[in-house]
Parts: structure tokens; sequence; C-alpha cells
């Protein structure tokens, strides 16, 4: 009894195969890109919203009038420029006069400006 193979059916290796690993892996080599493209993207737009976020806060310093309203270089809590809604001069003076270092220990952290540590 002689066993014939044949090489039309159950092949290994077809044309089908082929094309479809090929489609497979071209889909996911675009899905694979386009997900990190996305995580960049994420990742740019989160440290821009951060930058905003403090840009905002650093802004309303011209637009409070501080803690305590009065306040000078010994006694302030929280700086703020305005007074009646307008930027008084005395205060920018004294801001200037308190430094840079006192400052930045009276920089904010949460909602407040800048706040004694």
């Amino acid at each position: 009894m002689k066993v014939v193979y044949s090489l039309s059916k159950g092949q290994l290796l077809s044309l089908d195969l082929l094309i479809s690993i090929t489609i497979f892996t071209l889909i996911l080599a675009i899905l694979v890109s386009q997900i990190s493209y996305n995580s960049k993207e994420i990742i740019e737009l989160r440290e821009q919203n951060k930058m905003l976020e403090e840009s905002y806060r650093i802004g309303e310093i011209f637009f409070r009038e501080g803690y305590p309203e009065n306040w000078n270089e010994s006694n302030v809590e929280i700086i703020g420029l305005a007074t009646t809604n307008r930027i008084d001069w005395n205060k920018l003076k004294k801001l200037e006069n308190l430094g840079y270092q006192r400052s930045l220990v009276l920089h904010t952290k949460d909602n407040t400006l800048f706040q004694k540590e």
C-alpha cells in the first residue's frame, strides 16, 4: 500500500498566511508608534498645564492685598501688591526691600501665593 501526500492541502507557508502576518505586523507597528507619540504629547501637556497654573498663582500677587493688609518686611505672611484694586508703589518697594531669598521662603506650595514656612 502506497501513501501519497498531497501538497495542495494543509501547507504550512501559504500566500494567505504571509499576507495576514504582514498586515498584522503593520497594524501592530502603527499602534505602538501611536501609543508612544500620544504618551509624549500627554507628558508635554501636563508640563504645560503645570507651568500655566504656576504663572496664574504668581500673577495673583498683583491682585491681592497680602496678609496682613499693610504688611512690611518683618510681619509679611502672604505677599500682595494691590491696594483698592491698584498696585501700591509702597508695597512694591517693600517687596524690593524684602529681598530675593526671603521672598523664596514665602513662595507658595498650595492655594496661597506666598506663605511662610
